[in-house]
Parts: structure tokens; C-alpha cells; sequence
């Protein structure tokens, strides 16, 4: 398992034993890179057992998780439509997260690659989506990527939020203070930090 995504399962274990939290109402919220990790964590269903920090499995996991902008697959460079390739800077982070510049070796360490069947012991945390269509840094076809690897393991559509904000080009909390539909206007906008603290209520309250 790649560090970064045991530090933050640390943190929740920590949290959830800290007695300062109810532990069955911790969320996780990441943009870019920390909305890769917050997927990571949400879709990780290893069984660590009692002797391995962080004890871990998917039990432990947070109820919900907000990701803003997120790579799903480690390997697709696919543009928008019109758009620039993917960021130099967004390959060599996954080159270096991955430690390999392998197509399919990426892929297979993709959060995508994660994604199961939801069972009875192994539910699917919910989630809400936010991407933007034209993002450089993280281009629309990774948003693509994961709504094919929820469908593809029959997880329900009514667990997973999605918000595409057609022809922006902002990226992760950039977002935050805009319409979550940039075509809209006046009293028909819905801000996605509205959108974020309504989802996060809704399960964690």
C-alpha cells in the first residue's frame, strides 16, 4: 500500500478511537491528489487484522467521502474534447506515487482498480463527485473512468453524487465558490460548497 494512503487511514483509526468523535460519523474530503487518497481509502477493504497498524478494514472506513477532481486511473491521459494533454506536472506525480511508468502497471494501482461488488460486509461508502470538463490538471475522462467501474460492479447509482461542471476549467477547491452548473445563473445556482456541506449533513448528522 502506497504511504500516503496509510497515513490517512492512521488518521481516521486515530480518530475514530480518539473519543472526541462519533466514529460512525467521520467523513473524508480531498481535492486532486487528496481526493485520490480519500478514494483510496474509501474503497479499501483490506483486512489488516488486530496487530497491523492501522488495524484496519472495512468496517473502519469513513461513512462518506467529497472528492473534487480526482484521478481514478493512473494511466489514462485522455483530453477533454479540444483540451490540452494532462499536466507534465500531473504525470510525473503519478509516475512518482506509482513508481512506474508503465500503462498497465499504473492502472493496476489505480483507485478504479479498487472498486468491488458491494456485499453485505463490504458495503460501498457513499460518495459525492465533483469534476470539472475542461481540467487540465485532471482531465473529464477520469471522471469517466470510475462512473464505468461503479457500473461495472453493479454499485448502486444511488449511493454516488455527481456534479460535471461543463465548460469550467477549475480545479479541485478552486470550485468551491462556484455553480456547481456554470450555465446557470441567479437564483438557479447551487454553489458546490453547498453542494459538499448538504451531502456531508446528510450522511454524518
Amino acid at each position: 500500500m502506497n504511504r500516503e494512503v496509510q497515513d490517512v487511514e492512521t488518521f481516521v483509526t486515530a480518530l475514530r478511537g480518539s473519543g472526541l468523535v462519533n466514529p460512525g460519523k467521520i467523513g473524508i474530503v480531498g481535492g486532486s491528489a487528496g481526493a485520490t487518497l480519500a478514494l483510496f481509502v474509501a474503497l479499501d477493504t483490506t483486512d489488516s487484522g488486530t496487530n497491523v497498524w492501522p488495524y484496519w478494514n472495512a468496517g473502519v472506513r469513513p461513512a462518506c467521502a467529497v472528492l473534487l477532481s480526482t484521478i481514478t486511473d493512473f494511466s489514462d491521459r485522455t483530453p477533454s474534447e479540444g483540451q490540452p494533454q494532462m499536466a507534465a506536472a500531473s504525470i510525473r506525480d503519478i509516475e512518482n506515487f506509482t513508481q512506474t511508468i508503465l500503462p498497465d502497471e499504473q492502472r493496476s494501482l489505480s483507485p478504479i482498480s479498487k472498486v468491488m461488488t458491494p456485499t453485505q460486509s463490504t458495503p460501498f461508502v457513499p460518495m459525492l463527485i465533483i469534476q470539472s470538463q475542461n481540467d487540465r490538471t485532471i482531465p473529464y475522462h477520469n471522471f469517466v473512468d470510475l462512473m464505468c467501474a461503479l457500473q461495472s460492479k453493479s454499485v448502486d447509482p444511488k449511493l454516488y453524487e455527481t456534479h460535471m461542471l461543463w465548460g469550467s476549467d477549475l480545479h479541485s477547491f478552486s470550485m468551491w465558490n462556484s455553480c456547481d452548473n456554470p450555465e446557470s445563473a441567479g437564483s438557479t445556482c447551487t454553489l458546490v460548497s453547498t453542494d459538499v456541506i448538504e451531502f456531508l449533513d446528510a450522511h454524518l448528522k
